[in-house]
């Protein structure tokens, strides 16, 4: 993971030192969301810090920019898989800024799931194609803000008569965000009903906090001082857990969390006497990682 990271060549000894003393210190989880983090910043309209920029390589995230490049609003993920399909649009202004080459994509599936994939995935390349025909190869296409998978389908139906499978992919991935990823859920009376606890779910990212966790199913609001005790609603007693490190793991004596959130839960994973301790993903009995700056 470091290594793609860094990236190819010689990089300085210092910068090789700051991501070794990270992946001693910290979680897969957290290694795995600085390196989406960082490449986020790299592809797309998400600003790093000034610090990030001014560096010729990457740098280990401090929390709080760890911690900001978790947060999902509403329509996040739409937004994101649009740019990322137009990067891969042949000819969008866009793609000119995407950096490295065609890469093969490899899922390994159940015999039976296979097949149903790759024939929904052949359903959509073809829904692509019938609808990209209707124009004639030599008219220009009328609509130039329809969706990546659109415009990459009808480029290479008139360049080179066949559209690839992954734009059929490409496809159903924008049908789901579309769906489940909408900027204003309405309902049938036009209102935007509010998920309760959403502003902890948006700000946690949609996924457990507990140290190693990414589960996004079964997800509950928790009171780090538990209500029972007069813990206030505030933000900063309130944290996402999925069901299990919630009624298992905090009510059922394998975890514990306790502090301020979201930057200040100090977590222990395991009964009292065994367990081991993290904040934010680190080892806090561990050393610290050497300064960024």
């Amino acid at each position: 993971m470091i290594v793609r990271i860094l990236g190819a060549g010689s990089v300085p000894p210092d910068d090789e030192a700051l991501w070794v003393a990270r992946g001693e210190e910290a979680t897969v989880k957290r290694m795995r969301d600085e390196a989406r983090g960082l490449g986020r910043w790299r592809f797309l309209d998400e600003r790093p810090p000034a610090r990030h920029v001014l560096r010729p390589r990457p740098v280990p995230l401090d929390d709080g920019d760890w911690h900001a490049s978790l947060r999902r609003e509403p329509g996040t993920a739409r937004g994101r898989v649009i740019r990322l399909g137009m990067m891969a649009v042949p000819g969008a202004e866009v793609s000119a800024s995407a950096a490295g080459p065609d890469v093969f994509l490899r899922l390994r599936l159940p015999d039976g799931l296979t097949v149903d994939f790759l024939a929904a995935v052949e359903v959509a390349r073809r829904s692509l194609v019938d609808r990209v025909d209707e124009i004639p190869w030599p008219e220009p296409w009328p609509d130039p803000g329809a969706p990546p998978s659109i415009l990459a389908a009808r480029t290479f139906s008139t360049r080179s008569r066949r559209v690839p499978a992954w734009v059929g992919l490409l496809a159903l991935i924008e049908d789901f965000v579309v769906t489940w990823d909408r900027d204003q859920r309405q309902d049938a009376r036009g209102r935007v009903p509010r998920q309760h606890g959403e502003a902890v779910y948006v700000r946690d990212g949609w996924r457990c906090t507990a140290p190693g966790c990414t589960s996004r199913r079964g997800l509950e609001d928790h009171h780090l001082v538990y209500r029972a005790r007069q813990g206030i609603d505030n933000l900063s007693n309130r944290t996402c857990l999925c069901w299990f490190h919630h009624r298992t793991g905090e009510h059922g004596a394998l975890a514990s969390c306790r502090g301020s959130a979201p930057l200040g839960i100090t977590w222990r994973l395991g009964r009292r006497d065994v367990g081991r301790r993290y904040r934010n993903e680190l080892r806090p009995d561990l050393a610290p990682t050497p300064s960024l700056l």
